[in-house]
């Protein structure tokens, strides 16, 4: 009983290993998208608070716009995550005011380092010697092709002939020995029903 209690926890880590700290992860993302969005959507943010964007728009007829209108959307900037709150088009720019989404930082940097610890990286090392285990991991891992290649050098004037051998190597070894004498052939006739 014992044993089926330890086999059955030891799975569910395996499993959480594979597939669920992603789908937690993903769970909690997710919910901090809402809250972030429910508290752009209630205004509950300070002016102060917004960092603007402007990108330059090369587009013939630009109207400009007087006000900002909600958009929504993210960006990635040098590593930090923005939530879009509003935009408008000024003067052959698009306007963009974002808030820093702290809580999906937090989020993605777990991302990572639990990545990172369930596959065995070790990223923060920075010079200091991996452990034994890591080394071991290591050169099991890496890619392995035993090539046997036997080069022969041979001088510029010497001629080699080998290939012209009276039991032709080349072409009997393209056709494989047959084990016995095919089958005759049956007609319709001969089969008794």
């Amino acid at each position: 009983m014992l044993k089926k209690i330890v086999a059955i926890l030891l799975m569910t880590l395996l499993l959480f290993n594979w597939f669920g700290y992603k789908l937690a992860l993903n769970f909690m993302q997710k919910q901090a998208d809402l809250r972030m969005e429910t508290r752009i959507d209630g205004n509950e943010y300070e002016e102060s608070q917004l960092v603007e964007l402007r990108v330059p728009l090369q587009l013939p007829y630009q109207n400009t716009w007087t006000e900002f209108e909600r958009c929504y959307g993210e960006i990635e900037i040098d590593g930090q995550l923005y939530t879009y709150v509003k935009r408008k088009v000024e003067e052959n720019f698009l306007v963009l005011k974002c808030l820093p989404n702290h809580n999906k930082q937090v989020i993605k940097a777990t991302d990572n380092i639990l990545f990172q610890a369930f596959n065995g990286l070790d990223l923060q090392n920075n010079g200091k010697q991996s452990s034994p285990l890591a080394k071991i991991l290591k050169n099991i891992l890496v890619d392995y092709d035993d090539h046997n290649n036997s080069w022969q050098l041979k001088l510029a004037g010497q001629q080699d002939h080998d290939w012209l051998d009276n039991d032709n190597q080349l072409t009997s070894s393209a056709y494989l020995p047959v084990g016995e004498q095919p089958p005759e052939t049956i007609r319709p006739s001969d089969i008794v029903g």
